[in-house]
Order: C-alpha cells, then structure tokens, then sequence
C-alpha cells in the first residue's frame, strides 16, 4: 500500500501499514524534514525505514536542463529515488501538448 495522504497521521500509517511514501509538492528541505519525522515513526512502530517505496511528486522543477538535474539529486541524496512530474490538466491542451512533454523530456531525463 502506498500512502499520499496529508493528513497529520500520514508518516504513521506509513510507518504501520504502508509500503511507500507519496507525498505531493514538498521542496527537498520540507521533504528532509519529514523524512526524519518518518524514520523517527518507523522506529516507533518498530518497523524498517529501509522498507519504503519513496517517491516525490511535484509540479516541474524550474528552469534549464542543469537546474532541473540539480533538484532531482536533492531528492536522490535524500534516498528518494523516484519523481513523478504533475501535469496541470489546464496548462496542457492539443496545440502544446507534445511541445511541453518534449521540453520535460530535455530537462528530466
């Protein structure tokens, strides 16, 4: 079970019950911060840390291909492997639909 909730009972359901973490729009210093909160109730819950399915899903990252690199090692260096880019339904549309995934692909991968 993978668990996104915001509720402030979230990083314990996770440390309980879940296997994975998938919060939503968290910068890297709020992502540290409760990555530690996380840990702190894993070991409550006497359950592994190390267990954990963490992902990080976020609205483009800014700027060019160099500054976006630079933002997914920050989750990476924090032992969060994954990063799913949020698309905004509205911002996309048939005239910029393959432009803007084109323009993610350069600065993601």
């Amino acid at each position: 079970m993978l668990i996104g909730s915001k509720d402030k009972n979230a990083l314990r359901w996770v440390a309980r019950w879940g296997d994975g973490w998938r919060p939503i729009l968290l910068t890297p210093d709020q992502m540290k911060t409760e990555l530690a909160k996380l840990r702190e109730e894993c070991a409550r819950a006497g359950t592994s840390y190390d267990r954990l399915d963490l992902t990080i899903m976020r609205q483009n990252l800014r700027g060019g291909r160099p500054e976006v690199q630079t933002g997914l090692r920050q989750y990476e260096d924090l032992g969060v492997p994954r990063f799913v880019v949020m698309l905004i339904a509205n911002r996309l549309g048939p005239d910029n639909f393959e432009s803007e995934l084109q323009r993610i692909a350069e600065s993601y991968i």
